[in-house]
C-alpha cells in the first residue's frame, strides 16, 4: 500500500511539474506593464529633430534614469522624454559612453514611470525568443512590439571605427527604434536595440544588458 502511495506521489508531482512548465513557456508578456517604463524620446537641435526611443532602468526618490543610445542625443540642444499619455518633460544627459553608444538620461520622476526589470544576457542563447518594444518612426506608433529570435550572439560590429559587441536579432526595427528595450520571455530586457542594417530585412543589433551594466557600475 505504501509503495503505491509512494508511486501516486511521484506520478502526482511528475504531472504538476509538466503543467507547471507549459504555463511558464505559454505565459505572454504583459506589454501594457512595460510600456508604463517605456518613453518617447526627442533630441532637439538646430538642424534636425531625433526621434527615439528609452526606458527607465533605476529609480530613486526624485528621478528616473533612461538608458537609451548615445547617438540619438548626441549633440543636441535640448532632450525632451515622454510617457505613453504624451505627457512630456525636460531631460538632461546624466552620463554616457560613446565608444558603446549608450547614454543615460536622467527626468524628474513626473511622469509616474516604473522601471523595467532587468535580464540577464549572458543566459541568452540563439533561437531564443525575443522581443522588441519600441517607437518607431514618431510617437504615432508608440509602444509597438515585434517578435523575432536570437540570430547570432558576440556579433562584432564597426561603426564609425568603434567595436561593439552585438546581439544580432531577426526583428523589425526601423527608425526611432534606436534605444528600444530588447526583452526576454519572461519580459526583463536583456539589450538595448542600436541598429539595423539598410536595405537588408531582419538583421538588427541590440547592446546586451550585461555588456552595459558592466560599463555603468565602473
Amino acid at each position: 500500500m505504501k509503495k503505491f502511495i509512494y508511486i501516486c506521489v511521484i506520478i502526482l508531482f511528475f504531472i504538476l511539474g509538466i503543467l507547471t512548465t507549459n504555463i511558464l513557456l505559454n505565459k505572454k508578456i504583459n506589454v501594457e506593464e512595460l510600456k508604463k517604463s517605456l518613453v518617447y524620446i526627442e533630441s532637439i537641435n538646430d538642424d534636425e529633430t531625433i526621434n527615439a526611443t528609452g526606458f527607465v532602468y533605476k529609480k530613486d526618490k526624485n528621478y528616473d534614469y533612461i538608458l537609451t543610445c548615445f547617438h540619438v542625443v548626441n549633440n543636441n540642444d535640448y532632450i525632451y522624454v515622454y510617457n505613453q499619455n504624451k505627457e512630456k518633460i525636460k531631460g538632461e544627459i546624466y552620463s554616457f559612453d560613446e565608444n558603446k553608444d549608450i547614454a543615460i538620461i536622467k527626468v524628474e520622476n513626473k511622469l509616474n514611470l516604473k522601471k523595467m526589470k532587468i535580464g540577464n544576457s549572458d543566459k541568452l542563447e540563439v533561437s531564443d525568443e525575443i522581443y522588441v518594444l519600441s517607437n518607431p518612426i514618431d510617437f504615432t506608433y508608440f509602444g509597438t512590439l515585434s517578435k523575432g529570435v536570437i540570430s547570432s550572439l558576440n556579433r562584432k560590429i564597426n561603426v564609425e571605427e568603434k567595436n561593439i559587441n552585438t546581439i544580432q536579432i531577426d526583428s523589425n526595427i526601423t527608425l526611432g527604434s534606436s534605444g528600444g528595450a530588447l526583452i526576454n520571455k519572461k519580459g526583463e530586457v536583456v539589450g538595448i536595440v542600436f541598429m539595423m542594417e539598410y536595405d537588408v530585412h531582419g538583421i538588427s543589433f541590440a547592446i546586451p544588458i550585461n555588456d552595459i551594466l558592466n560599463i555603468i557600475e565602473k
